[in-house]
C-alpha cells in the first residue's frame, strides 16, 4: 500500500482513515455510475427484446405478418399500433413503423366495414368505396367481437352481449388516440384528421340531449354496428372524461399541422364533453 503511505505523508499532513475513505469513494463513484448505466441499458435492451418477441408473435397469430386469417379487435389493435411506434423509436428500425401503418389499414378495412356474416356489405358508414377510403372512420369502427350484433327484435341477454359485436365509445376513443400517435410519429396529417372525424361521429352517435334543457347531454355504453340504435343504454362513468381529454389531444395536434384548418375543429365536441364532466 505504498500509494496509501504516500497519501498519509503528502505535504507533511496526516490523512485520517475518514479522508482515505472519502478518497476511495471519489475514486469508485464514476465506476459505480458507469456500472449502473450499463446495467440500466442492459435491462432496457432486455425489455426491448421481450417487446419485440411479443409483438412478432402477435403479428404472426393475428394475420398481420402471416398468411393466417385476420383477427382484428379494436382495443388490442390500438395498443399494438402504439407498441410498434414505440419499438420504432427504441430501435430506429422503420420496419416497425411500417407494421403500425399496415395494422391501421387492416383495422379500417376490416372493422370499418361490415362483417363477412352480415348481409350488408361495404363501409359501415354507408359511404361508397372511394369515399370510404378517404374517410374510413366516418361511421365508427366495429369492436371485433366473435358473435354478430344483437338484432333490433332479439331479446337482451346481459351475458351474451359481452360477446356480441357493435361499437363501444371507449374503444373508439382509444383508436382516436392511436391515430393521433401515428400522426405525431410520422408527421402525416391524415391520421389525425381521421381521428377527429371519428371523434365527431362518436360524439354524435353516443351522446344524446337531456330531457331538461338545464341538464348536460348523456351517453350510451354500446351502439349497433351502424350506430343507429343503443345496444346497452347505460352510461360509462369515464366516457365523457375520456372523450374530453382525447378531443383536446387531437385538437392540440391539429394546431401543429401545416394545414390546421383541414378537418373538424372539435370545438362543439370539446364543449359537450366538458359540460358532461362538470355534472
Amino acid at each position: 500500500m505504498e500509494w496509501y503511505s504516500d497519501l498519509t505523508n503528502r505535504n507533511g499532513s496526516d490523512w485520517s482513515p475518514v479522508h482515505f475513505l472519502l478518497m476511495l469513494l471519489l475514486l469508485f463513484i464514476p465506476a459505480s455510475m458507469t456500472g449502473a448505466h450499463e446495467e440500466k441499458q442492459s435491462l432496457t435492451d432486455t425489455r426491448t427484446q421481450q417487446a419485440i418477441a411479443l409483438m412478432d408473435s402477435y403479428a404472426q397469430h393475428s394475420g398481420l405478418a402471416s398468411d393466417r386469417p385476420l383477427k382484428r379487435y379494436l382495443w388490442t389493435d390500438a395498443f399494438a399500433v402504439c407498441n410498434y411506434l414505440g419499438l420504432a423509436r427504441a430501435t430506429g428500425e422503420p420496419a416497425y413503423t411500417e407494421l403500425a401503418l399496415k395494422l391501421v389499414e387492416q383495422v379500417h378495412h376490416t372493422l370499418g366495414q361490415h362483417r363477412q356474416d352480415d348481409p350488408r356489405t361495404g363501409w359501415i358508414s354507408g359511404l361508397n368505396e372511394d369515399a370510404g377510403e378517404l374517410h374510413p372512420t366516418r361511421g365508427g369502427l366495429r369492436i371485433g367481437k366473435a358473435l354478430p350484433e344483437r338484432g333490433p327484435h332479439d331479446d337482451f341477454d346481459a351475458r351474451l352481449e359481452w360477446d356480441r359485436d357493435g361499437q363501444y365509445f371507449h374503444y373508439l376513443s382509444k383508436w382516436m388516440h392511436t391515430l393521433d400517435q401515428v400522426t405525431r410519429a410520422t408527421g402525416r396529417a391524415r391520421f389525425n384528421i381521421w381521428a377527429r372525424e371519428l371523434a365527431v361521429s362518436a360524439f354524435d352517435a353516443f351522446s344524446y340531449p337531456p330531457s331538461s334543457s338545464h341538464e348536460p347531454r348523456r351517453m350510451v355504453w354500446k351502439k349497433s354496428i351502424d350506430l343507429s340504435r343503443a345496444q346497452v343504454p347505460s352510461m360509462g362513468k369515464h366516457d365523457p372524461l375520456d372523450g374530453y381529454i382525447t378531443s383536446l389531444q387531437l385538437a392540440a395536434t391539429s394546431a401543429t399541422l401545416p394545414l390546421p384548418d383541414t378537418g373538424p375543429k372539435l370545438e362543439h365536441e370539446i364543449a359537450g364533453f366538458a359540460h358532461m364532466v362538470q355534472y
